[in-house]
């Protein structure tokens, strides 16, 4: 006899609440879930075999979206809160296992599952009050390796079982750029027991950073200004504002709609942090071309930032938001821009120009290549030789200058003198460490160390070998500039507080400038369904018919676990709900009978 693996796959089983805890099987229900991308009429569909039930005419499943049809509706809502379950649905689903079919108006069979509560099926659905959960959505429901079971109890109806591995990581500052640190510069050497947790640091000052130290005549102007000039095919607009899209301005668009013009931007005022970007687009419904953009800036250091691969990074606007043919057509919203960066950021979507020119090609070059310097060069998105994504989706390109203009001014000022300053700040992690990725924003004037828990994670234009409050830098840094999405490693990492310490060192004894700023941030990735359930299990349960019962659990994950309000259940319906306690990595916990005030019979079934 064949087994039908899949039938149409339009619709199809998602989740199936076959045995709840306890006796109350008025708990029980079945999810369909769309597959397709538009909203499908399930209308006078029925199941068939097991249960019965027809879906009443008006019935749609959005694109994308679920459906839950429960044995008793009234009991669904008071045990989840979720109102809009259809049912009831006549028959009992069998706790042993048996096969659903779902089947079209026309009696087409449109999917079916053949469920079992042994052999390759999981037995944690068989009355553990986890329900037996589809790991992907999109996959057929006949194999049995294609289900788990929920990852908490009562399942999870109405929604995806399993977190979506497609979906972006959870990005989160551990510590803000001015954060506040706790500093030591009085020149004294701390040796290394600084750098620990367990320090006591109670006599330190605190300040927001970032921190500087500098004499009068290398002191940090807080605005400076800058000249530009520039042209696109067709249009664009200059903004400033910093890499985090905040205090971002308009300085003005152009007024020439003729690439061959090159536009002057005099006086721009440039604050500390400031980044210059550049939206460039084409009239809607135009694919006559790729868009093209060139221009540079002369800095108040003489200077100059170019358009050039190296310099510059770019993003695709939201679909359909062109501005316009018209001169007068307002450019893109600083609030549009704002959502475009953060998201950017946050996705790190952010790419170089793919393509570039030298200023002199053609046919550009003959009329406006003089205007330029030599680093000057064309560039162009995602592509010269065909129409661009710009076209495409009916957008702008936004380019951003990857460097602040000016130097970034501190917050903080501290004395010059020492050779090596301290600092420490505490933050909270709370996330799954095996998901976890941490990056470094820094700028440094000259050199550091940086340390997670004591351990040493990062060093920036220090000298290999032991770093003692002597040694100095490895260079003498100009002007402190931001290096972006370092990453450092996790191991030391913890849940709960954590100390990140940092030393600042001089490149010469008498400095006249001292720099730190930095940004720690955590990008924590959704788990896989293996990652969701692996982490806590049992490893040895004593047999019912000894007097003293016990039960051995495992961490089998690579880091700590809270094992607070985890629940240890029989068949039968009792429950334990682990108290708060961390059990790190390959550690065991024993809960004996007097603990967990029950004692299972013989052929009952424990879950956790």
């Amino acid at each position: 006899m064949r087994t039908l693996l899949s039938a149409d796959c339009t619709v199809v089983f998602n989740e199936i609440m076959y045995n709840p805890a306890g006796t109350d099987e008025t708990l029980e229900f079945v999810e369909l879930t769309n597959q397709m991308a538009v909203d499908m009429d399930i209308s006078a569909w029925r199941f068939t075999d097991g249960i019965d039930y027809e879906f009443p005419e008006g019935t749609f499943i959005p694109g994308g979206g679920y459906l839950v049809v429960a044995r008793n509706p009234i009991a669904f809502e008071a045990a989840t809160g979720i109102s809009d379950a259809y049912g009831p649905y006549g028959g009992q689903l069998s706790n042993g296992g048996e096969q659903v079919e779902l089947r079209d108006r026309t009696d087409r069979l449109m999917d079916v599952v053949d469920y079992n509560d042994g052999g390759s099926w999981p037995t944690a659905p068989d009355g553990s009050g986890a329900s037996l959960a589809k790991m992907d959505p999109g996959t057929p429901s006949g194999p049995a390796e294609n289900w788990t079971f929920s990852a908490q109890v009562g399942g999870t109806p109405g929604q995806r079982n399993t977190p979506d591995p497609s979906a972006p990581p959870e990005v989160t500052a551990l510590v803000d750029l001015d954060a506040q640190w706790k500093y030591e510069a009085s020149g004294t050497d701390l040796d290394t027991a600084w750098r620990a947790a367990g320090y006591n640091d109670s006599g330190w000052n605190s300040a927001p950073a970032p921190f500087y130290a500098e004499t009068p005549e290398k002191q940090s102007k807080l605005t400076d200004l800058v000249d530009g000039r520039l042209t696109a095919d067709n249009y664009f607009a200059v903004y400033v504002g910093a890499a985090d899209g905040t205090d971002l301005r308009l300085i003005g668009r152009d007024s020439v709609s003729d690439w061959t013009s090159v536009e002057y931007f005099n006086n721009v005022e440039i604050r500390p942090d400031d980044h210059i970007y550049l939206a460039a687009w084409e009239a809607p419904g135009s694919d006559g071309g790729p868009q093209m953009l060139i221009g540079e800036f002369d800095l108040p250091d003489s200077t100059k930032l170019s358009t050039n691969i190296a310099d510059w990074e770019w993003v695709i606007g939201p679909t359909g938001a062109t501005p316009g043919d018209l001169l007068s057509d307002p450019p893109p919203p600083i609030s549009e821009l704002q959502t475009l960066i953060s998201d950017a950021n946050a996705g790190a979507t952010w790419a170089a120009p793919q393509v570039s020119l030298d200023r002199y090609s053609s046919p550009w070059g003959s009329q406006i290549g003089s205007s330029f310097s030599e680093s000057t060069r064309y560039i162009w998105p995602d592509t010269f030789g065909s129409v661009s994504i710009t076209n495409t989706y009916e957008t702008y390109a936004l380019f951003r200058s990857v460097e602040s203009v000016l130097p970034a001014a501190g917050n903080t000022e501290l004395p010059l003198g020492p050779t090596t300053y301290y600092f420490r700040t505490e933050f909270d992690f709370d996330g799954a460490l095996a998901l976890t990725e941490l990056t470094l924003d820094v700028a440094i004037d000259d050199g550091a160390v940086f340390y997670l828990n004591g351990e040493e994670v990062y060093s920036q234009n220090m000298p290999s070998g032991t770093v003692e409050y002597s040694t100095l830098a490895s260079d003498e840094v100009e002007e402190a500039s931001f290096t972006y999405y370092i990453s450092i490693p996790t191991d030391h990492l913890v849940q709960g507080t954590n100390l990140l310490a940092v030393e600042v060192h001089q490149a010469a004894a008498e400095d006249g400038d001292m720099f730190f700023g930095a940004e720690l941030t955590s990008k924590v990735w959704p788990p896989s369904p293996e990652q969701l359930w692996m982490e806590l299990t049992f490893n040895e349960v004593e047999s019912a018919s000894e007097d003293a019962f016990w039960v051995e659990l495992v961490n089998y994950s690579d880091g700590p676990i809270d094992v607070g309000g985890f629940l240890l259940a029989s068949s039968t319906g009792d429950e334990y709900e682990l108290p708060a306690q961390t059990l790190a990595s390959g550690e065991y916990l024993v809960l004996g009978e007097a603990q967990i005030a029950f004692q299972p019979d013989e052929g009952d079934r424990l879950f956790l």
